[in-house]
C-alpha cells in the first residue's frame, strides 16, 4: 500500500486569496459601542478584530505596538529610554495622540495580524486615537523569506504610513537586547524613528515690519 503523508501546510498566495474583510467591522455602529462588545481583560483579541485600546498615563516619546504575540514591541522599546511597549494595544493618552509604530513578524500569523490592526486602524468607525508613524517588520526566522510571504508583507506594509524590515538578530535570542551591539541597519532606523517620534520645532515666523505711523493730532477747542 502507497505510504500517505500529511499534508504540509500551504502559504496562501496574496494574488489569488481573498482574505477576510474586515473593513466594516463596527461599521454603522458607535465607536465606543465597539470597545464595549471587546473584552476588558486580557493584551490581544481576534486578530481578525485588531486590537484593544487602552488608557495610558505614563509618559513615552513612542509606543511600539504589538499586532500579536511575540512580535518584538519589547525588544525595539528596549533600544530608547523614552520608548515603551505598548503591549498588543493601542495607548490613549489624555493629551495629544500617541505616536505609535505597530510590529509584527514576518510569518503568516503575524502578518495577517497586522493586515487586521492596519484595517481597524484606517477604518473611521474603529480608528484608535494615535499617530502611527508606520509598521516595523521583523523577521521571523534566519535565512530568506519565501516569496509567498514577501508578496503578502509588501501587501500589508502599503496600509501603513511608513514601513521598515528588521532583520533576524540571533543574539536577542539568548542576550538582554541591551547588552547586544545594534547592527548598522538597525541603527539607521532607531535614529530615524527618534526623528519621527520628536521632530525638531518649527522654526517661528519671521516678524512683520509693519508700517510705523505717527500719532494723530486731534485739535482740541477752548471754551
Amino acid at each position: 500500500r502507497p505510504r500517505r503523508t500529511p499534508d504540509s501546510p500551504r502559504i496562501p498566495n496574496p494574488k489569488h486569496t481573498v482574505w477576510p474583510d474586515v473593513s466594516d467591522m463596527g461599521r454603522d455602529v458607535a465607536h465606543s459601542h465597539v470597545l464595549a462588545a471587546l473584552p476588558a481583560t486580557g493584551s490581544a483579541i481576534s486578530p481578525l478584530r485588531g486590537l484593544r485600546i487602552q488608557d495610558r498615563t505614563d509618559p513615552a516619546a513612542l509606543w511600539c505596538v504589538g499586532a500579536h504575540g511575540g512580535a518584538g514591541e519589547s525588544s525595539i522599546a528596549a533600544l530608547d529610554p523614552s520608548w515603551r511597549a505598548a503591549e498588543h494595544t493601542w495607548p490613549r493618552t489624555e493629551t495629544q495622540p500617541a505616536r505609535c509604530v505597530l510590529l509584527a513578524r514576518t510569518n503568516l500569523s503575524g502578518l495577517l495580524a497586522a493586515q487586521a490592526a492596519l484595517t481597524q486602524w484606517a477604518s473611521p468607525a474603529t480608528r484608535p486615537p494615535v499617530q502611527l508613524l508606520g509598521i516595523l517588520l521583523l523577521a521571523d526566522a534566519p535565512g530568506k523569506q519565501p516569496k509567498p510571504l514577501r508578496d503578502l508583507a509588501a501587501l500589508v506594509a502599503g496600509g501603513a504610513p511608513t514601513s521598515w524590515q528588521v532583520p533576524w538578530i540571533e543574539a536577542w535570542r539568548t542576550d538582554p537586547v541591551q547588552s547586544v551591539a545594534v547592527p548598522t541597519p538597525l541603527k539607521r532606523l532607531v535614529g530615524e524613528l527618534r526623528h519621527l517620534a520628536c521632530p525638531p520645532p518649527s522654526p517661528a515666523p519671521d516678524a512683520i515690519d509693519l508700517p510705523h505711523h505717527e500719532p494723530v493730532r486731534h485739535a482740541v477747542k477752548e471754551g
